[in-house]
């Protein structure tokens, strides 16, 4: 068995894994820190590998799931994303020594007798009654009135043939709005051939815009395709986005992390 969680878990990956260990199960579990850590558990089943993120399932008994649109109004109905937030058995009292912070996060003022944890965490329902991770508040940018998460985003990125890693974040267009930038390292080996290494960078972002313009409505597309040789890792593990758009002469925008 394997059971994952701390991060948003991709059908890709365990389609991967699968490949190599048929037979395990995997878990997708969620839940932070502040409400004793896994509040859902989700089976993954094969249906699953084909979506970009693995639903995090359904709450545990006891635990509340509320979700809020950008009004602070509750969301009811289906497949509407909305800002998740957390009540019930496990959530904590509060910070240790912390009554400001606490009473930053911890909220009864959405839902009368409820008190609930922010989680910053964008979700939905799904058809199934499943809970689906769609990204960070603060990743998840609105253009052209199109709610666009950058996590979809990078993983609809690592589906085009050819390409061997990928993220996606946001930078500070001349225009003062908000780009979104891909960072994408080629694949050699799988690389198609019109366009592939031997045509350097230049070649490779365009039959990479190509690629994903067949999985994405054209309103999702990055407004930048960069090519580079590696993704570089901050010391926490992340993705030192910082770093690639400083290579790409790019300044931080909105919803970057």
């Amino acid at each position: 068995m394997v059971a994952v969680g701390g991060e948003a878990l991709s059908g890709p990956d365990v389609a991967a894994l699968w490949e190599r260990v048929p037979q395990v199960r995997v878990f997708n579990r969620y839940g932070p820190t502040e409400t004793t850590i896994t509040v859902t558990n989700h089976r993954v089943s094969e249906a699953d590998t084909a979506w970009a993120v693995v639903p995090i399932g359904a709450p545990h008994g006891g635990v509340i799931f509320r979700l809020l649109d950008e009004q602070g109004a509750l969301v009811e109905g289906r497949e509407t994303p909305g800002e998740l937030y957390i009540g019930g058995d496990q959530l904590m009292d509060g910070y240790l020594g912390a009554p400001e912070l606490t009473a930053e996060v911890l909220r009864d003022d959405f839902v009368v007798g409820e008190t609930l944890y922010r989680t910053g965490d964008v979700v939905y329902r799904d058809a199934a009654g499943d809970y689906c991770y769609v990204d960070r508040a603060d990743r998840v940018v609105k253009r052209n009135g199109v709610r666009i998460s950058l996590v979809e985003l990078t993983h609809a990125l690592r589906t085009v043939p050819g390409v061997g890693a990928a993220t996606c974040t946001t930078y500070a267009g001349p225009d003062g709005g908000t780009g979104i930038v891909g960072f994408v390292v080629v694949d050699a080996d799988a690389a198609p051939r019109a366009g592939g290494a031997g045509q350097g960078a230049a070649g490779a972002t365009q039959w990479i815009d190509a690629g994903i313009r067949q999985v994405l409505p054209a309103t999702m597309v990055p407004d930048r395709i960069e090519v580079v040789d590696h993704l570089p890792m901050t010391s926490s593990g992340k993705v030192d986005e910082r770093s690639l758009l400083a290579s790409a002469g790019l300044s931080r925008g909105a919803g970057g992390d």
